[in-house]
């Protein structure tokens, strides 16, 4: 986990493993630095996008008026402006007997050049709302992971205190664990205080369709787990008659002749908590 950690700081940060390490060795575990050089990286990253968007605004403008005056030309930006003034200025010449000075003024009073500035600007407010809503998806995704880490942790503590039937063999337990977290992470979480609030998919707040009530985390968490995993028996209570020294008879079970079949029984829900430990203490007494 803890180099997973470093090589998303690094990606994220774009610093090398060597920098992050010797930063949180500084004062404070070098998180003030951490949160500087991450909000630094934002602002690169939405400079950079707004940049190639107006170049990429510009450069449809420049192709639109060589086309529109027919101009052979690889000037930009005020440079093309100024051969579009000359062109015009020609024009003029030969439809007016006097010739007439073309002004700045007087080009941005032209309806051409009025519609070209209304493109323009609506190309680079489409353009700054879509990275916008990039950007604060992105976001909204990392901040949800980072929740979803410690939720996750929470709802595995409640997980095992409901004390579900796993298997005794520690890859397949934890496999059937794995099957718990990832419907788990169907929902969305925000938190309120130190209280988990459960959200649907879309955002909207978890309710019980029939009374309207939010379903608190808890309640997620147990229907999860009975879903797909039995639960251990209680054990009884002794009777205030019943010595507490009274035992009961081990039922007695087959051992399993192979690990599959072992695998199989202990997944079958039809066989009752008391014997599937029969079956484990038979199965590990015949492989010693």
């Amino acid at each position: 986990m803890e180099k997973k950690l470093l090589e998303f700081t690094t990606k994220v940060l774009n610093m090398t493993e060597d920098e992050v390490k010797e930063t949180l060795t500084e004062e404070n575990g070098g998180l003030d630095k951490l949160q500087k050089a991450y909000a630094d990286h934002l602002k690169n990253v939405k400079d950079a996008g707004y940049k190639a968007a107006e170049r990429k605004v510009n450069k449809t403008w420049e192709e639109k008026i060589k086309a529109d005056f027919e101009l052979q030309s690889d000037a930009q930006g005020t440079q093309l402006i100024d051969e579009v003034q000359q062109v015009l200025e020609e024009r003029v010449s030969k439809q007016q007997p006097e010739k007439k000075e073309i002004t700045e003024a007087m080009l941005k009073k032209q309806p051409y050049v009025l519609e070209l500035e209304n493109k323009l600007q609506n190309a680079e407010k489409t353009t700054a709302e879509k990275y916008e809503k990039l950007l604060a998806e992105k976001e909204e995704a990392y901040q949800q992971k980072e929740l979803f880490n410690e939720v996750k942790g929470v709802a595995l503590a409640q997980f095992e205190s409901l004390k579900p039937v796993l298997s005794t063999d520690p890859h397949r337990a934890k496999a059937q664990k794995d099957i718990f977290i990832d419907r788990l992470a169907n929902y969305k979480f925000m938190k309120e205080k130190d209280e988990i609030i459960v959200l649907k998919a879309d955002g909207e707040r978890l309710d019980d369709e029939t009374t309207g009530h939010r379903v608190k985390f808890e309640d997620v968490v147990k229907n999860i787990t009975t879903q797909y995993f039995d639960l251990q028996a209680a054990e009884p209570r002794s009777s205030s008659g019943r010595k507490q020294e009274e035992s009961t008879t081990a039922p007695t079970v087959a051992v399993p002749k192979s690990r599959e079949e072992y695998g199989k029984l202990l997944a079958d829900t039809s066989i009752p908590h008391e014997q599937k430990k029969a079956i484990q203490d038979a199965w590990y007494a015949s492989q010693s």
